[in-house]
């Protein structure tokens, strides 16, 4: 990819940190391979690291990571 589907700027490759979710799992991946536009910071996977970035975020735990935990906050005002 060359330019971003979005605002047509240059794409270049490099690692990223990425958060998603799976289900109810909520997961952090570092150093994931993307290609990023310059212009707007829109980050592309291929298929192959998506299908690793699933894979690496059902796994139940692995040896040696850590956790953080975050708050969960609704925007309603009560």
């Amino acid at each position: 990819m060359k330019a971003c589907y979005f605002c047509k700027g240059k794409v270049k490759e490099k690692a990223v940190e990425f958060d998603g979710k799976w289900g109810t799992r909520r997961v952090i991946l570092t150093d994931a391979p993307a290609a990023v536009c310059t212009q707007c910071g829109e980050c592309y996977f291929t298929p192959a690291v998506s299908r690793k970035m699933e894979e690496l975020a059902t796994l139940e735990r692995l040896p040696g990571e850590h956790f953080v935990q975050v708050p969960v906050r609704s925007f309603r005002v009560a």
